[in-house]
């Protein structure tokens, strides 16, 4: 049977009747009865009504069912997919459809944002990801009540029955951030990077960046410098002065190591993504230098072996936890813009939906690399 051509605000309302409008698309006839109650709603002809914010107007003449839906829950294990952060005027609210999950024996679903009570997006259902939504909010409109909303419709003969389950429910307040001496926008940075498809990926070796050399002749190698400058204490060596033990915090993971054999140190932007977003076309030298870029603190990064792995699987190669993926997308962008690496489009979606999920997008100012003296030459 087709869907009725005319939905009534299915989305619409957080809570509350909702109403649904029969039609002559409809392939039966209307019953004389009627249809059997289900167990979340008893349909009832009713005048067509006054709308409520964010309906559209009644169709004059229609006879409508009025369906009361079960009362709408939270559903805490689909938060993790969706965030909603209001900073300096923009509300921003990014939901990943794929991962939520829709009430069973439905016929057909929707989906819909709304904020204090105002449907504000209510895209085609579909299986997008870091879907984004960006709202100009005044500081005077006071903390949003935002609801990510899904209702699912149910054929019952000549109506439908509905089962409405929130998502997410937050009351966010606004925050106010402003850059520090020395940063500037990751959004900026991010708008500035050209967009291109990776390139020559099958080509790739490891073996084509010169990686842990020694550039200023001090007798110690670029992973030795990052495991002595990130120490938390003075670090340890043993009789051929290799670095052996100290105390390092793993960059996003948190976890304390102590032995510099658990450290794996890395390039925050992996050779093989960069060696497919550009870096292919480089020099030898220029090469070397990326893969020893001690001269910007994001560049290379000391982390455990588990956050390294777990990092790695991503693309772009950032942690799944919210605090430690915001820093990691605001140093990924700033790397790739100091060293004028291209992200492709799938990776511009992630990074822009990956900063609209951050209070501050903000991060240190990455400048020109000293190709020579990174390099050691």
């Amino acid at each position: 049977m087709p869907r009725p051509l005319l939905l009534l605000a299915a989305a619409a309302l957080a809570g509350g009747a909702v109403l649904v409008p029969l039609t002559a698309a409809l392939a039966d006839p209307a019953p004389t009865a009627a249809p059997t109650a289900s167990p979340t709603a008893s349909p009832t002809a009713s005048a067509a009504p006054t709308p409520g914010p964010g309906e559209p107007t009644p169709v004059p003449g229609r006879t409508y069912m009025t369906v009361a839906p079960a009362n709408p829950v939270a559903a805490p294990g689909n938060r993790a997919h969706v965030s909603a952060v209001w900073t300096n005027g923009t509300l921003r609210v990014v939901y990943d459809s794929a991962a939520f999950d829709f009430p069973r024996g439905v016929s057909d679903e929707s989906l819909s944002v709304l904020v204090d009570g105002v449907v504000v997006d209510a895209p085609d259902p579909g299986a997008y990801q870091d879907r984004l939504l960006s709202v100009p909010r005044a500081a005077s409109a006071g903390p949003a009540h935002v609801v990510v909303e899904i209702t699912g419709y149910i054929e019952r003969g000549s109506w439908y029955d509905l089962e409405k389950a929130w998502l997410f429910e937050a009351t966010v307040p606004q925050r106010t951030v402003a850059a520090e001496p020395g940063q500037v926008s990751a959004r900026t940075l991010l708008g500035r990077l050209r967009t291109a498809e990776e390139r020559h990926t099958a080509s790739y070796s490891r073996t084509r960046f010169r990686s842990w050399i020694d550039a200023d002749r001090d007798g110690a190698s670029t992973r030795a410098e990052v495991l002595r400058a990130e120490s938390a204490t003075r670090v340890t060596r043993d009789r051929h002065g290799r670095i052996v033990a100290g105390r390092w915090t793993s960059a996003f993971d948190g976890r304390t190591l102590t032995s510099a054999a658990e450290v794996d140190v890395d390039q925050l932007v992996p050779l093989r993504e960069a060696w497919s977003s550009g870096a292919s076309a480089w020099s030898a030298t220029r090469r070397a230098a990326y893969a020893n870029d001690l001269g910007y603190g994001s560049a290379l990064v000391a982390e455990s072996p588990q956050a390294h792995r777990a990092r790695a699987a991503q693309d772009p190669a950032v942690p799944a936890a919210p605090a430690a993926a915001c820093t990691a997308v605001r140093r990924w962008i700033a790397v790739k813009h100091r060293w004028s690496l291209t992200v492709d489009s799938a990776e511009r979606r992630a990074l822009t939906a990956g900063l609209a999920r951050c209070a501050s997008p903000f991060v240190a100012k990455p400048g020109k690399p000293d190709v020579a003296r990174l390099a050691g030459r």
